[in-house]
C-alpha cells in the first residue's frame, strides 16, 4: 500500500489524503461527467497535495527530477475518475450526485 509513503511525503494517511482530495475538488470544481473525463495526472499535486515527481540530489548542488512514488497512485486516482467519467456520460447523469444516488438504487434493488 502507500500508506507509509503518503505519510513520508504529504504528511497524511491515506483516508486524509483521499478525503482532502475529495473536499478539494468539491470546492473547487462542479464534478460532473466532463470534469471527472478532463481530469489529468498534473492536477493530482493541485487537488490531492500528492507529489508525482521528486527533487533528488545526484551530485551536491546537482538536482534532477524523477517520478514520485506516489506517482502510480496519483495514476489510479486519475483513471478512477477517468472512468467514473465515462461511466456519468454514457448512463447521461448530470453530476457525481446523480452517480452516487443512482448506485445505491441499484444495491439496494439487488438486496432485495
Amino acid at each position: 500500500g502507500y500508506r507509509e509513503l503518503l505519510h513520508q511525503y504529504c504528511n497524511r494517511g491515506a483516508h486524509e489524503t483521499i478525503a482532502f482530495g475529495c473536499i478539494a475538488v468539491h470546492i473547487s470544481q462542479t464534478i460532473n461527467a466532463d470534469f471527472l473525463l478532463n481530469l489529468k495526472l498534473i492536477d493530482i499535486p493541485q487537488l490531492f497535495s500528492i507529489p508525482i515527481d521528486v527533487d533528488v540530489e545526484i551530485k551536491p548542488a546537482i538536482h534532477s527530477t524523477e517520478h514520485s512514488p506516489l506517482r502510480p497512485l496519483a495514476e489510479k486516482i486519475v483513471a478512477v475518475c477517468n472512468e467514473s467519467g465515462r461511466i456519468m456520460r454514457s448512463r447521461r447523469w448530470n453530476d457525481f450526485s446523480d452517480f452516487v444516488l443512482e448506485t445505491l438504487k441499484d444495491i439496494r434493488k439487488k438486496k432485495v
